[in-house]
């Protein structure tokens, strides 16, 4: 995974001098942030611990040797084995498993588990992580736009200004008129000056949570219009590790079954003796034991009732959680879904609102320049074209960050 994100990354690395989109900001943040490391590490970790797993059917060997007398036995050489003989004595057994009770698929199921448990806590981060780079990205774009509009009116004034200052030379507009131009160039100018910090304040976030230098002259591109998912589907990491967390309960309460069943075995016995004892009428240094093991503990019939009866208390504890959350969600959604109306019907409206108010300034600029009103009327009606073009922006990109909120509510990237 870290190496499909490395190539994405670098990918969009090399081109993000060009233009910048928010999924390329996602994505760069994603694969800059610490805790992606984490992802390869738990995968090599469940790789190694199924291996170790798997080797419960390797076959075990145990040797044991002893040096010491032995008492008891037929004799040796005709001594009597009561007083004791010297002897060294070589313990060999052999155990193939043959079968566990299922105890090794039971411990693969958990290890999966932990590994799902671990992975969506991880989900967790980068949702938290994806919603803080869209907020940040939109909260840039509304500056650019606001950027935008300044450097209209500060044309529009500009050329205005040039008109005032060619009318009052021929006596045909008063110097308070350009004076008032000025003082309307000039606050247009300090708005522009202060969106500019505010953006490269930004600017220096983002760039530090993608890990790459942004600088205020890169373009950043207005993500499209997307499309709202169904809340039947939700991909949301805290449900996706709720389920995790009660199928792990589960598995472990039917590890408490598989304990029960017997573990079945092929099991070899030898053992050796130095010097040879005596066995009635023949010597012996060799007695060995082939067949099958069998190993049963019952100690689970009397406990298991009562650890059952706590795994089904902690799954309910789980399952409760996840309807209080899954409840709060919907809430939460509804209320999204609330907000996407609503700001598109407000960008609807002020789209139309700006478009008659730029008709009326276009109205009032004839009636200016046939001297019908004053220069204040006239810049009134260019700030409140301003104002209008800055709240129909400001609507649409609000709408779009409502979609953008929705899906990652639910658990959807782009």
């Amino acid at each position: 995974m870290k190496i499909f994100l490395s190539l994405v990354a670098l990918f969009i690395t090399t081109s993000i001098n060009a233009q910048i989109s928010l999924d390329s900001c996602q994505i760069l943040a994603k694969n800059n942030y610490p805790a992606i490391t984490q992802y390869d590490l738990l995968e090599l970790a469940q790789e190694y611990n199924m291996k170790s797993v798997n080797q419960n059917y390797l076959p075990q060997l145990n040797v044991t040797a002893i040096g010491g007398y032995l008492y008891g036995l037929p004799s040796i050489d005709g001594l009597d084995s009561s007083k004791g003989n010297g002897q060294f004595v070589a313990l060999t057994q052999l155990n193939q498993l043959i079968w566990d009770g299922g105890i090794s698929k039971r411990q693969k199921e958990l290890l999966s588990s932990n590994t799902d448990i671990q992975k969506f806590q991880l989900d967790q981060q980068f949702q938290k992580l994806e919603q803080q780079i869209t907020s940040l990205y939109f909260s840039i774009l509304l500056i650019d736009e606001k950027l935008t509009t300044l450097e209209s009116l500060k044309r529009t004034y500009q050329a205005q200004l040039q008109k005032v200052e060619s009318a009052v030379n021929n006596g045909l507009a008063l110097t308070s008129d350009y004076k008032e131009l000025e003082i309307a160039l000039l606050t247009n100018e300090q708005r522009e000056r202060e969106a500019l910090l505010m953006k490269e304040q930004f600017l220096s976030m983002l760039s530090k949570f993608i890990g790459n230098d942004i600088a205020t002259s890169e373009t950043l591109l207005i993500p499209e219009e997307g499309q709202i998912l169904e809340t039947n589907s939700l991909l949301n990491p805290k449900i996706s590790l709720l389920d995790a967390e009660i199928s792990k309960i589960a598995t472990e309460k039917q590890m408490l079954n598989t304990n029960l069943y017997p573990k079945l075995a092929l099991t070899g016995i030898m053992v050796n003796f130095l010097p040879e004892l005596g066995l009635g009428p023949a010597n012996s240094n060799l007695i060995a034991l082939g067949g099958i093991s069998a190993t049963w503990k019952i100690d689970g019939l009397w406990s298991n009732k009562s650890k059952k009866s706590s795994y089904d208390i902690r799954a309910e504890i789980l399952e409760s959680q996840k309807k209080q959350f899954e409840f709060q969600l919907d809430l939460e959604l509804s209320t999204v879904k609330v907000e996407i109306e609503r700001f598109k019907s407000r960008f609807e409206q002020s789209a139309k609102i700006a478009s008659l108010k730029e008709e009326v300034a276009t109205s009032y600029q004839s009636r200016y320049d046939n001297q019908n009103i004053g220069i204040s009327d006239l810049l009134k009606t260019l700030e409140e074209v301003r104002i209008s073009k800055s709240e129909m922006q400001t609507n649409y990109l609000m709408y779009l960050q409502a979609i953008y909120n929705y899906n990652q509510t639910i658990g959807n990237t782009y």
